[in-house]
């Protein structure tokens, strides 16, 4: 059984029930919350990166970035303007939640899921997971693959195709270890 770890805004309880992935679907009912919040902040903090950005183009419009950053004109007015317009705080606010969906993201993604529900959970920390890096894209960003594996693992348990993925790594180890494809079909 997965051990849920008890936070501040979460409250996980262990459940005794018939359901394979009661504890899973736990976990997500309580990532959920935070992941909505994480969003809304994710959106403003988005919204007032671009507004900073915008006013040190402002002032510097054909300023490139120069030597240390903490010795040009241009990255100390992104940085004054950053805290006045609460920039840096929406990103301080936006750390703090990320630690508070971490311990409940591990657990989810530890798991795996055998129903729609417990792959919910799954996609609840993918969704997190794929957020736009930069302000000023709107594209969920794929580059990190654990996302993916993790979709990919818990899509395959749910559709019992576990046996098939297992038995092709092992046809493909066994072509590492110098089998023949004859040898292994």
């Amino acid at each position: 059984m997965l051990q849920l770890p008890q936070t501040g805004t979460a409250n996980v309880r262990r459940t005794n029930t018939s359901n394979p992935d009661a504890e899973l679907i736990a976990a997500g009912k309580a990532f959920e919350p935070l992941l909505m919040k994480y969003l809304d902040g994710h959106v403003e903090w988005a919204r007032l990166g671009r507004a900073t950005n915008a006013a040190v183009d402002a002032k510097f419009p054909n300023h490139e970035w120069e030597g240390g950053l903490a010795d040009d004109p241009k990255w100390s007015y992104h940085a004054e303007v950053a805290k006045k317009n609460g920039y840096h705080a929406i990103g301080n606010k936006q750390l703090r939640l990320c630690s508070k969906m971490r311990p409940l993201a591990d657990i989810i993604d530890e798991a795996a899921p055998t129903t729609v529900e417990g792959m919910r959970a799954v996609a609840l920390v993918a969704i997190w997971e794929c957020v736009p890096l930069s302000v000023d894209s709107s594209e969920p960003n794929f580059d990190d693959n654990h996302s993916h594996e993790a979709l990919f693992k818990a899509v395959v348990s749910l559709t019992g195709l576990s046996a098939v993925v297992t038995g092709n790594r092992a046809r493909f180890k066994a072509l590492e270890r110098g089998a023949s494809a004859m040898q292994i079909a």
